[in-house]
């Protein structure tokens, strides 16, 4: 990982996996849904291997329901004693010191497999605070469900990589600029930002959408941010990673692993390939 982005401090990823994960159906009953196997192996190691891969040794796993399975991952875990009535950011701030420990970090949703030149983009940003965004995630969405739009969600550039506006509601031809993709780099003074307007929250706040701040998605924040003037930037690249939303999912890129297919949305025999 170049040095560049590195500082004085080696970037740390803080693994938020305290959700059940219910949409995936039967497939998360006795397991979180980061221990769900994909191509032979659970997602979380896809992540580490991806994360190692990249450079980045120093995890902390944020856990929850059925922690006592993920005793094996991660350099630290963090549990969310409260996983079950409280949301992703919540489960963050669990980890509140880890975020804050001075150097970058990446905050990574725990349902992904990504390649690792993904986190090598977003860590490599210059921003305190740079999202992934993926500019082609279209094809991808029409390949997943009937109606992509359905599950689309807004991401407003104000300029080349500025995002003005994030996780608001969209209808059938809204512009938008590319998909969050779950991951995220902080510098120290961009963890600062985010953990002040957490802190900040009211509910009725605008940023939140009708939630209480214990339930409020990590874009609530990111759009929060913005719309209070912090910078929040975009890292962008076209395909690499996959979202694990639905049993269905898991079943279709199963599918399309297996006969090949896949090839055209993500790259899976990088030499960290389980």
């Amino acid at each position: 990982m170049p040095s560049t982005f590195l500082g004085s401090h080696a970037v740390k990823a803080i693994i938020v996996a305290a959700g059940r994960g219910t949409r995936m159906g039967a497939a998360t009953d006795q397991i979180p849904k980061c221990l769900v196997p994909f191509g032979g192996c659970p997602l979380i190691e896809w992540q580490l291997r991806a994360l190692s891969a990249a450079g980045v040794q120093d995890v902390v796993l944020v856990t929850g329901y059925r922690s006592e399975l993920l005793q094996p991952y991660g350099r630290t875990r963090i549990h969310n004693a409260r996983w079950s009535e409280t949301n992703m950011v919540f489960s963050l701030d669990c980890a509140r010191a880890a975020f804050l420990y001075g150097g970058p970090v990446i905050v990574c949703y725990s349902d992904l497999v990504y390649e690792p030149r993904l986190i090598e983009c977003v860590a490599g940003h210059d921003g305190d605070v740079a999202t992934g965004v993926d500019r082609s995630w279209l094809a991808l969405w029409y390949t997943r469900l009937d109606d992509p739009w359905a599950d689309a969600e807004s991401l407003r550039l104000a300029s080349e990589d500025s995002i003005a506006e994030i996780g608001r509601r969209v209808s059938l031809g809204d512009r938008i600029d590319g998909r969050f993709v779950g991951l995220t780099k902080f510098t120290h003074e961009g963890a600062r930002q985010f953990v002040d307007c957490y802190d900040n929250l009211r509910s009725g706040d605008p940023c939140l959408d009708g939630r209480a701040p214990e339930r409020c998605y990590f874009t609530d924040m990111l759009h929060g941010l913005a719309a209070r003037g912090d910078a929040v930037r975009a890292a962008t690249f076209d395909h690499g990673w996959l979202e694990f939303d639905t049993g269905d999912d898991l079943r279709l890129f199963e599918r399309m692993r297996k006969d090949g297919s896949l090839r055209k949305f993500i790259t899976l025999d990088w030499n960290a390939r389980p």
